[in-house]
């Protein structure tokens, strides 16, 4: 069965080719290592294409350091260790977890595997690095974590309502939330961030209000980044913060940036229209920004912690608050000065609200490019606070200027089950930057380098993406499995919704003007829509698919092989 998008005259000219499974061929092997010195046998848990159902395994070897290794010939990987200890992956980013007072949603969130295409992986305490974490590259690379705290929300207060907190009790929130803080820590102290990116940060208030002139931010122990700053092996790190406005009306709520590097400059500034208000105002944006001198080699980078608002948003929507955050950058843009914004950007990755903050403005999201067979991975599940839905979203990024010296080497989510835990409904984001090596991008006529799909099965659960092999010319080719599409609750059918993008989440449109971006083919699978939102098609059966693309003509051919 097959369709094709945009000149169907030609999706029976070549049926027996389109349903021929031909894997690509590999490029070079890769070479994988996981830290485990308690073992005494350990196994690499495997598959080098998201279409093979089975996982192979593989023995591994282990040096005197601790070490165990294995290769594979393989130009990506999704694999998972096991040893004496069990198995040892991402584990579950959604759903419930210790904590949490969310409905349980999701307690069959299953556990996440890792996922690269580096020659050389190395894991460690969950974290996946690209090069031996032993190694002594500081000079030349920098790093960075970031996440949402959620302002004291994980633990609750039986029979109280939040407004109505005493000051005692309010105490107690903050010492339940010091196991969270711990967790934090402890990340901070392995990890030894150069930068860490703080939102939704907390602080004990109450309902007074004839003090927001002169109320300092950080002044109580009960200050979130106060906490997590006690807890660190390094007091060194400096840090600027601000508070946005009151969460939950008792708590200031505010982001932070931290720096175990001299900050040279320090501000704040509201990227919200502040005629709306601004403290008393709960969808008010604050954002800190600081300036971080990396040294003589890296230099200077201009960091944002980003909490924004919502896309479309009646009284406070994204698209001015980041018109007004890229022109703040732009004032402060000096020669040899890098940005980065990090943080909850509270807009969706690979949807037309990803594409306002990377299409033509000179920047891009950077956990795209380390991971783009991982585009839609969530950060936070279905439903949390300012969200809902069964499928898990991924909103928050790391966002740098285009012109800057340094590529992402490797990122991960952070602060999940398998990696420090779980402390909030987000997870964090942590990633490694180093100078990049300026090889020019290939391109082979008008068809982009690379491509992705990327989607969902409507109503439930998110596709994460895989890459199409480039075959000669425009002519791009991905075999993948596909679960059974579900039912739309607000549609009379069963479909799955897909988009082609390229590495950074870009949409490419195959939509046809002349076709009324709406084409009806034959059934078992049938196409419902073709526009620039995606196209949609119903196929009940779940089972192993074939997506042949030619860009230069449009068309795009979809089979089902088994």
């Amino acid at each position: 069965m097959s369709l094709s998008l945009l000149g169907c005259d030609n999706a029976d000219s070549e049926p027996e080719k389109a349903r021929t499974k031909e894997w690509p061929q590999v490029s070079h092997a890769m070479a994988v290592h996981v830290y485990m010195p308690d073992w005494t046998h350990g196994e690499l848990i495997y598959r080098s294409n998201p279409a093979e159902a089975e996982f192979q395994r593989l023995a591994m070897t282990k040096n005197e350091e601790g070490w165990w290794s294995a290769m594979v010939k393989a130009d990506k990987l999704e694999f998972a260790f096991e040893g004496d200890s069990g198995i040892v992956n991402l584990g579950a980013t959604q759903g419930c977890y210790s904590g949490s007072h969310y409905k349980c949603e999701n307690e069959g969130d299953p556990a996440e595997n890792f996922r690269s295409s580096a020659e050389q992986v190395w894991v460690k305490n969950g974290l996946l690095f690209t090069a031996n974490p032993a190694s002594d590259n500081a000079a030349e690379s920098f790093t960075v974590l970031s996440v949402n705290l959620h302002t004291y929300q994980e633990f609750k207060t039986p029979g109280v309502k939040e407004s109505d907190l005493t000051d005692s009790q309010a105490m107690e929130r903050v010492n339940q939330h010091g196991v969270l803080f711990d967790r934090v820590a402890a990340a901070i102290n392995q990890l030894n961030p150069d930068v860490v990116c703080l939102q939704e940060v907390g602080e004990w208030h109450g309902k007074q209000r004839d003090d927001l002139e002169t109320v300092q931010f950080g002044a109580t122990d009960s200050n979130m980044v106060r906490q997590i700053l006690s807890r660190l092996d390094n007091k060194q790190y400096d840090f600027v913060m601000d508070w946005s406005h009151f969460g939950w009306d008792v708590w200031m709520e505010g982001s932070a940036v931290l720096s175990r590097h001299p900050i040279i400059k320090k501000d704040s500034r509201y990227i919200s229209d502040v005629s709306n208000g601004t403290r008393t105002f709960w969808k008010s944006r604050n954002i800190p920004m600081a300036q971080i001198d990396l040294g003589s080699r890296l230099g200077q980078l201009d960091v944002f912690s980003i909490h924004a608002g919502w896309w479309n948003d009646d009284e406070e929507p994204f698209q001015g608050q980041f018109n007004r955050l890229t022109a703040w950058d732009k004032e402060l843009k000096t020669q040899n000065v890098n940005t980065l914004f990090c943080g909850d950007f509270n807009q969706v990755a690979a949807t037309k609200e990803q594409q306002f903050i990377t299409n033509g403005t000179g920047y891009s999201e950077q956990y795209a490019l380390a991971n783009p067979d991982g585009l839609l991975d969530p950060t936070i599940g279905g439903t949390i606070d300012g969200w809902s839905g069964d499928v898990g979203k991924r909103i928050d990024f790391l966002v740098m200027n285009d012109d800057s010296p340094f590529e992402v080497r490797q990122s991960q989510r952070v602060f999940t089950q398998g990696a420090f835990g779980r402390v909030s409904d987000h997870t964090g984001v942590y990633a490694q930057f180093g100078l990049a090596d300026r090889q020019p991008e290939q391109t082979e006529g008008s068809a982009p380098y690379q491509l992705y799909l990327v989607g969902s099965h409507t109503g439930k659960q998110t596709y994460r993406g895989n890459r199409f092999e480039h075959l000669e010319g425009g002519k791009y080719r991905l075999v993948t499995l596909l679960g059974a599409a579900q039912e739309d609750p607000q549609a009379d059918f069963k479909a799955h919704r897909l988009y082609l993008t390229d590495r950074t989440g870009h949409l490419f449109s195959l939509g046809s003007p002349l076709a009324g971006k709406r084409l009806e083919l034959f059934t078992p699978v049938t196409l419902v829509e073709n526009s620039d939102e995606g196209f949609l098609f119903e196929s009940e059966q779940a089972g192993l698919f074939q997506f042949d693309l030619d860009y230069d003509a449009k068309t795009l051919t979809v089979s089902q092989l088994d």
